[in-house]
C-alpha cells in the first residue's frame, strides 16, 4: 500500500448480514378505528342511472376498540350484490341530505355526459392506434410546414441584410472615392 493512503475496509461483514436476514417481520394490528364519512355526491360513471353517492373527506369516529374485541362484535360481511344501491334508494338518501335537487341534477347530468364519453372512448379503442398515426401525421406535417415558412423568412431577412449591406458598401465606397478625390487633389501621392 502507498504510503498516505488508507485502505479501505467494508463495515459490514458477513456475520452481520446473515443475522439481519433471520430478523423476522411481522405485522399486528392493535386498535381497529370506526369512522362514518359524510357523503357526497361524485361524478362516478359507472354508475347507470340516477346520481352516484360517495363519501367526503369529513368524518365522525365513532368507536376505538381492541382487535379482538371488534372482531367479536363485527356484523357480517356483506357480499357485493348487497352493497350496490339501486336508483331508487340513491335517490331517496340524497333527498334526505344536504345537497338540493338543482345540485343532484347538475352532477347527474355531469355524470351522463361522463358515462357518454367513456362509451365513445371505448367504441374507438380499436381504431387507437390509426388515429396516433394521423396525430403524429399531422404533427410531422405542420413542424415540415413551419420549418418552410421560417425558411422564407430567414431568406426574405437574409436578403434584406444583403441589399442593407450593399447599400451601406456602396455609401462606404462612394465616401471613399469622394475622399480620395479631395485628397489626391490635396497631395499627389495621396494614396487612399
Amino acid at each position: 500500500m502507498e504510503s498516505g493512503k488508507k485502505e479501505l475496509r467494508s463495515c459490514i461483514s458477513y456475520k452481520n448480514l446473515q443475522n439481519s436476514t433471520e430478523t423476522k417481520r411481522s405485522v399486528s394490528f392493535n386498535i381497529v378505528e370506526v369512522r362514518e364519512y359524510e357523503l357526497d355526491l361524485c361524478d362516478n360513471p359507472t354508475c347507470s342511472l340516477g346520481p352516484a353517492i360517495g363519501i367526503g373527506w369529513n368524518y365522525e369516529t365513532y368507536s376505538n376498540l381492541p382487535v379482538d374485541e371488534y372482531e367479536s362484535y363485527r356484523p357480517e360481511t356483506k357480499t357485493m350484490g348487497s352493497l350496490k344501491l339501486n336508483r331508487k334508494i340513491r335517490e331517496n338518501i340524497m333527498a334526505n341530505s344536504k345537497f338540493s335537487k338543482k345540485e343532484i341534477k347538475k352532477i347527474t347530468l355531469a355524470k351522463a355526459k361522463l358515462a357518454t364519453q367513456r362509451a365513445k372512448t371505448k367504441e374507438n379503442l380499436p381504431f387507437a392506434h390509426i388515429e396516433e398515426r394521423v396525430e403524429k401525421a399531422k404533427r410531422k406535417m405542420k413542424r415540415i410546414l413551419l420549418f418552410r415558412e421560417k425558411d422564407a423568412e430567414l431568406k426574405k431577412l437574409l436578403q434584406c441584410y444583403d441589399s442593407a449591406g450593399k447599400s451601406r458598401d456602396r455609401r462606404k465606397s462612394a465616401e471613399t472615392e469622394s475622399s480620395c478625390s479631395l485628397t489626391s487633389q490635396d497631395s499627389e501621392f495621396s494614396k487612399c
